[in-house]
């Protein structure tokens, strides 16, 4: 018999307008609350005189570029400070991230990194966080159902993760509207992270039949809206199933790991200025190519099997129209390669050293070697 566990935050509240329900969602909350935004407060607006409407007393912190172990213990000190009872954090997957962080460092000792891994002591979380709600404003990280926060490390340049079921937000209201003013730049790089984490989730050793269902859902709304979405910003109903698709992805990561993808990304987004679906959309087919030619040499059929499902779901074609089919939608949305930021050849062994510690590898399909990392890096130069 299959056996596996899932992990979901205790409500999700999802469809167009679904912040008018935020109130009765926090009733019985405290009237203090922490407001977390990005440096764009617009589509954060509406909520908070939504909560001002209702009584609340707001206090405000502004997430302006992707949180650090340092700023986010600053951010802590001040909302302890003030005193608030909850947390709520409007914006995209920094901002959510920094929200989940702030809630649970408000009643735990010390500071950020004593609880990250990698670079930190990675020490558990004795208490629970403060009631947090998770409202994203872009679709792609689907951090708002996960138990990870991703941060960044400007001293040792990379981005590194806290991980605790204690992160896992209390409520996610997820509005479809919010995402509307999305760039057509925005909605590729989010929309790729999307794509990618349900790729590497549904081929993940450690996905589940929970996980798999869920994949392929999302798989197949990206394969009817992600274009339209892109095209047509306007498009309530693309906007609405790339939502979804990016939530499904959040669920099935948090559940069953991701892989190489990932495991690269995070490292070229700690050393360089590229955006993380962009380095994303990369690297996919180049790691595609690695898993299948490494899982026919193994013989591993059921994982074979996975990723000729996802291309039928996505372009109704085998392994070889999948690759084609990403590398048109990376010329349409002009998603450029990673010399294009940058990354150079000299840089490549760096990369992969600090992406063979990442935990997600953890989940990709099969062990890749230091010089088969490299081979991927070299391939997405």
């Amino acid at each position: 018999m299959v056996e596996f566990d899932y992990r979901a935050p205790g409500q999700i509240v999802f469809g167009t307008d679904a912040i008018q329900r935020i109130p009765d969602l926090v009733r019985d909350f405290p009237k203090k609350v922490l407001l977390i935004t990005g440096k764009d407060r617009l589509r954060a607006g509406d909520v908070e005189e939504i909560l001002k409407r209702n009584r609340f007393e707001v206090f405000s912190v502004s997430i302006i570029a992707e949180p650090t172990d340092t700023s986010l213990t600053h951010c802590v000190s001040v909302a302890q400070q003030d005193k608030v009872g909850w947390v709520i954090a409007v914006g995209g997957g920094s901002v959510i991230d920094s929200g989940k962080i702030i809630s649970v460092m408000i009643n735990n000792p010390g500071k950020v990194i004593d609880y990250v891994e990698i670079i930190g002591a990675g020490k558990p979380l004795e208490r629970k966080a403060l009631p947090f709600i998770a409202v994203p404003t872009t679709a792609g990280t689907g951090t708002e159902v996960t138990k990870n926060a991703v941060i960044r490390s400007l001293n040792k340049q990379v981005k590194i993760s806290m991980r605790d079921e204690k992160l896992i937000p209390r409520i996610a209201v997820i509005d479809p509207k919010l995402t509307m003013s999305m760039t057509p730049e925005l909605t590729a790089q989010t929309g790729l992270d999307a794509l990618t984490q349900l790729l590497e989730a549904y081929t993940s050793k450690m996905s589940n039949p929970f996980t798999n269902m869920v994949c392929r859902e999302g798989l197949s709304l990206v394969s009817r809206s992600f274009l339209k979405a892109f095209d047509d910003g306007m498009d309530i109903r693309a906007r609405s199933d790339m939502a979804l698709a990016a939530m499904y992805s959040g669920m099935a990561l948090a559940n069953a790991k991701l892989g190489a993808v990932h495991g690269i990304a995070g490292p070229l987004g700690g050393m360089f200025p590229i955006p993380h679906g962009a380095a994303c959309a990369a690297l996919l087919p180049y790691v595609i190519r690695m898993n299948v030619e490494l899982l026919q040499n193994d013989g591993d059929h059921e994982l074979l099997c996975k990723y000729d499902d996802a291309a039928g779901i996505l372009c109704e074609g085998g392994l070889g129209k999948l690759l084609a089919w990403l590398d048109s939608i990376n010329q349409h949305m002009n998603i450029k390669p990673l010399s294009k930021f940058g990354v150079g050849p000299t840089d490549i062994r760096m990369i992969a050293m600090k992406a063979s510690q990442s935990s997600s590898m953890k989940g990709n399909p099969v062990e890749l070697t230091l010089e088969q990392i490299e081979e991927i890096i070299y391939s997405a130069i």
